[in-house]
């Protein structure tokens, strides 16, 4: 199958609006991770309302379905030898683990220094009374601290790649099946006590979860995104994509109230059906902001505000480390500050500037240091 030319950009192989997707993802995080802190540790005020607060999807489901659908459209293509693709996801798994590691070590020292009451409310509990335990259950992938395990999740679904991508290569609809089966096989009443344990351990149950990868993958490996970017570029796609999303969320406070659906179709832990599919609605939402942002609302700041989460959802590692950092630090600092709504929000804004001043500055580094050195001419 012939890629076309307008997927990937020719000198970074990126997706744009996808990339933009994936870094207004990373920001979500943040403050989700940021306001469940703040509210274990006691903060009862009004919270920001992110798209988590208004469907059934979080921005995880996104991350996972685009990092999948950035590793087919890469990888899974047609004329990438194997030897190429094994040293870059073996080198990329590598590379996250090493991330892990030193976040891991660092929330080690955090959490030295923390009172009781916050150890316990940062789930850090293991790694201040048992530190060895703690350390060995995280290197063997077992448990892991919050925001570490999505890390822990995604190394292993790369991993896992490196035999997935051969399958997928030859068998597409055998991959499909494998991914599908191994989802439906999660819904059996007989899997939910092994379930449970596996939810323990990982905060996510990863036969769950790695539907949206490995179906992102698939997604990649055949460049469906940029069939679906050419329809939201049709006219009246705008008012069909917000409408579809105000419908959702309707349907969820609804779902909220009435408990309309089973727990098990929206639960997060084991991936309910409905959670992917909402995702999707938020991805086209997503995708047709940052076209508006780039084209009609350019002369507002609208093109620096995409550019900005282009290089977040790039340099995605290194803005989801600096993330992790900024979510335990604004909690830990608003709880010790005074518990305020004002205190909280004012946080929230420190938390925005930091990540997108952070994004930025990667953005402004990997120019400046890809840029040809000049070369003096000769007399």
């Amino acid at each position: 199958m012939q890629l076309p030319s307008r997927a990937l950009d020719a000198s970074s192989r990126a997706i744009p609006a996808l990339d933009f997707i994936r870094g207004v993802c990373l920001l979500v995080i943040t403050l989700n991770h940021y306001s469940s802190f703040a509210q274990r540790l006691g903060y009862d005020g009004m919270q920001l309302w992110t798209p988590t607060n208004l469907g059934y999807s979080s921005a995880a489901e996104l991350f996972f379905l685009i990092s999948g659908y950035l590793v087919g459209a890469i990888y899974a293509r047609d004329g990438v030898p194997y030897p190429r693709l094994f040293v870059k996801l073996s080198h990329r798994a590598v590379l996250l683990m090493l991330y892990n590691v030193m976040a891991f070590v660092s929330l080690l020292a955090f959490s030295s220094v923390l009172h009781q009451r916050e150890v316990v409310a940062f789930g850090l509990g293991e790694l201040r009374t048992r530190p060895i335990d703690a350390t060995t259950d995280f290197l063997s992938f077992g448990d892991a601290p919050p925001l570490l395990n999505i890390l822990q999740l995604y190394i292993c679904f790369i991993v896992v790649s490196l035999v997935f991508i051969p399958l997928l290569r030859r068998a597409p609809w055998l991959a499909l099946a494998l991914t599908c089966g191994l989802y439906l096989l999660n819904l059996l009443p007989a899997m939910q006590p092994w379930l449970a344990d596996q939810v323990t351990d990982w905060g996510m149950n990863p036969y769950a979860w790695q539907l949206v990868f490995f179906g992102g993958l698939i997604l990649g490996r055949f460049q469906l995104f940029t069939w679906l970017g050419g329809k939201l570029q049709q006219r009246g796609s705008v008012s069909w994509v917000f409408a579809a999303l105000i419908a959702a969320s309707v349907v969820f406070v609804a779902d909220m109230k009435l408990g309309l659906t089973p727990s098990l179709l929206r639960d997060k832990d084991q991936l309910g059906i409905l959670r992917p599919l909402h995702a999707m609605i938020v991805l086209c939402v997503y995708w047709v902001c940052a076209d508006l942002l780039s084209q009609r609302l350019s002369r507002w700041g609208g093109g620096l505000l995409v550019d900005t989460f282009n290089a977040a959802g790039r340099k995605s590692l290194d803005n989801f480390a600096f993330g992790i950092a900024l979510s335990y630090a604004a909690a830990l600092l608003l709880t010790r500050w005074g518990n305020a709504p004002w205190q909280y929000f004012a946080l929230v804004a420190g938390i925005v500037t930091a990540f997108l001043g952070f994004a930025h500055y990667l953005h402004w580094r990997s120019r400046t240091s890809t840029r040809p050195i000049p070369v003096a001419p000769q007399a």
